[in-house]
């Protein structure tokens, strides 16, 4: 069934393993401030995963392949003869 569950505060949740959240549709998160996840890993797995703005990287991007629609930039790229033709 239907639950909803509305509270004026904040609500914490801890747990000595695992907590889990299941839904056989969407899951949304809204929040007015920053969302903060702090793990010593994260996996993320999807279809396709949409990210909208900048997204900033503070250490090694590790990419399989690279699609662009439009450059891609560095401030350590320089043109070799295999890039120009």
């Amino acid at each position: 069934g239907l639950s909803s569950t509305q509270v004026g505060g904040a609500i914490t949740s801890q747990a000595g393993a695992a907590i889990s959240l299941a839904a056989g549709a969407s899951v949304t998160i809204s929040a007015g401030g920053a969302v903060t996840v702090t793990s010593a890993s994260v996996t993320i797995t999807a279809g396709v995963i949409n990210l909208v703005g900048v997204v900033n990287v503070a250490g090694m991007l590790n990419v399989a392949g690279v699609v662009t629609t439009t450059s891609l930039v560095s401030p350590l790229y320089t043109p070799g003869v295999g890039n120009i033709i």
